[in-house]
């Protein structure tokens, strides 16, 4: 009772007293934070309206939490989808610059729109460890297609040694690219710049968890939490994870 008493706070706090309740929530969305306020546009589908529930009312990704202890320079996001996460960085991180990277062309036309004026630099394309072309099935929506071999959408792939920015620390980076994360972390070079991890997992094509953390182990990062999703036999799930020797102090969700 009380965590839906706290999602329902959320929602009326955090839309600006936009929605009172989610069966009206309708784009373009709004959100609000210490004072800033600002749209996000999207299309009518179910999609992007759980996306917005989940990165700004749930928190799925505890930036609310991580507000209060960091404030990142450098944001990268592989599978921005609309921009929605990206957006609302630019409102907990003012001065970040963001770079989202989105293959689905509908939903980038969307992140394009939300990322006018603001620090995002929007992307295109999906990231693989290699560059070339791929494709997205054509029947799924923006928030579930995964890059394949298969599919009726073609779209650009670049190679993690492609990511902006090129050299230097990624402060935050957020990843949802439904799967492609096993073949992203087949180069080694994206874990190893970067400082803090926050993404959802997909254990497809007969991946685990284990192997992920293993992954992560190896590139010397420490996994902060682990949260399988309900309801999904647990095969999605969100992560975080910190590289080693960046951690100030006691963390916890």
């Amino acid at each position: 009772m009380w965590q839906r008493l706290g999602g329902w706070l959320n929602l009326i706090h955090r839309s600006n007293f936009r929605y009172f309740r989610r069966g009206a929530i309708k784009p373009p969305f709004h959100f609000r934070h210490n004072g800033v306020g600002v749209d996000i546009h999207a299309t009518a589908t179910t999609g992007s309206t759980v996306c917005y529930c989940e990165v700004l009312i749930d928190d799925h990704y505890k930036m609310f939490q991580f507000s209060k202890r960091e404030t990142p320079g450098v944001i990268v996001d592989i599978g921005a989808n609309i921009g929605i996460f990206s957006k609302m960085a630019t409102v907990l991180f003012p001065e970040a610059k963001i770079y989202s990277y989105e293959p689905h062309p509908s939903a980038f036309a969307c992140l394009k729109k939300n990322a006018e004026g603001t620090g995002i630099s929007p992307f295109n394309c999906g990231v693989s460890n290699m560059a070339g072309q791929f494709f997205l099935e054509a029947n799924c929506d923006s928030t579930t297609g995964a890059v394949s071999v298969s599919g009726g959408i073609p779209v650009k792939c670049i190679s993690v040694s492609e990511l902006q920015p090129e050299t230097g620390e990624i402060d935050l980076l957020k990843m949802d690219c439904e799967g492609s994360e096993w073949a992203i972390f087949q180069d080694s070079g994206l874990l190893a710049r970067t400082k803090y991890l926050t993404m959802e997992y997909h254990l497809v094509d007969g991946h685990t968890l284990k192997e992920l953390e293993q992954i992560l182990v190896n590139a010397r990062h420490r996994i902060l939490h682990v949260h399988p999703h309900g309801g999904y036999g647990g095969k999605f799930g969100l992560l975080w994870a910190v590289r080693e020797g960046n951690l100030p102090g006691p963390w916890t969700f």
